[in-house]
Formats: C-alpha cells, structure tokens, sequence
C-alpha cells in the first residue's frame, strides 16, 4: 500500500479508536481503569486521550512490527505533542472569540488534530540519538500517567474545565 493510502487508513482507524474512546468510560460503567485511557468529562483536557491514547496504541503497534525508522519515538511524540496543540488552541481560540462552545467545532477540533498528527508524523524527519528515544519514550509514559491522574484529580484550570453537554454555554471562570 502506497504512504497516502496507508496514511488515510491509518487516519479512519485511529479516529474510528478516538470516537469509539470518548464513550468508553460511560458504556463500562465508569471503571477507573478504563477512564485513564477514555474521555471521563466533556472537557478539553479529558479530549486529548481521544487523539493521545489511540497514537500509543499505532506507536507500540508499528514498534512491535518493525515498523520504525531513524527518530521513530522522537517523530511520533512531537507529532502527538502537536497535534494536541492544534486541539487545545483551536478550541480556546473559538470559545474566546465567540464565547460559546460550537459542539460541532468542537467534535471537528479532534479530527483536525488527528489529521494534524498523521500527516506530521509521514511528513517530518528527526535525527535519532539514544537521548532523543528516552526522552521521547518518558515524554509518553509523563503523558499517561498525567492523562490517569488528572482525570480523577483534575486541577482548577480551564483545560480541565467540563463543558456542559447538549448546551453550547461555558464556564469560562471556575465555579460559575
């Protein structure tokens, strides 16, 4: 398969992994376990997983296949890292502008983040050193432990805020 179609593929399968993940915590009852790796609220922080988890997965995936090259790790964590960015000012960026939650942005948000990642992650080459592997590889075991204990102990930041589902309103400070 030629990098475009494999690209595309992988594209549909991790968005098919991230929509699935948004409603995995509910539909297991809300198990703790399952929520370090699943959206747990409406909020942004709790979206990341949606696109972080389901690149773990492709990551330990294409290691476990030999399907890695020169700055493999390095490349997939900044293209995470970034794709994520996309997400988080995408969505801030709207909500401050407008001063609403527009739900349908706000699903299409993931999918440009993703999109993001995919493409950087075919596009951009890294030189590799063995620091740049274990950095990138803490850099990833720091994001999941992050992701498992902020989703129960979520500090009072907006990031971790939850949006209120079927209403387009927000908080936009804490406690209101």
């Amino acid at each position: 398969m030629n990098k475009s179609k494999n690209g595309i593929v992988r594209f549909l399968v991790l968005a098919t992994m991230g929509v699935l993940l948004h409603f995995a915590y509910d539909w297991s009852g809300q198990n703790k376990i399952v929520g370090i790796f699943s959206a747990t609220n409406e909020s942004t922080w709790e979206h990341l997983k949606l696109l972080f988890f389901p690149m773990l997965f492709i990551t330990i995936w294409d290691s476990l296949r030999g399907n890695t090259g020169p700055g493999f790790l390095k490349r997939r964590i900044v293209s995470i890292m970034i794709g994520m960015l996309v997400i988080v000012v995408l969505f801030f960026t709207v909500l401050g502008v407008t001063g609403r939650v527009i739900e349908w942005f706000n699903i299409a948000t993931f999918f440009i983040g993703l999109l993001t990642t995919v493409v950087l992650d075919n596009v951009i080459t890294m030189e590799d050193n063995i620091y740049s592997a274990y950095t990138a590889l803490a850099t990833f075991i720091l994001f999941t432990v992050a992701f498992g204990v902020f989703s129960f102990k979520a500090p009072d930041v907006g990031i971790f805020y939850p949006f209120p589902q079927g209403t387009e309103s927000f908080p936009i400070v804490a406690g209101e």
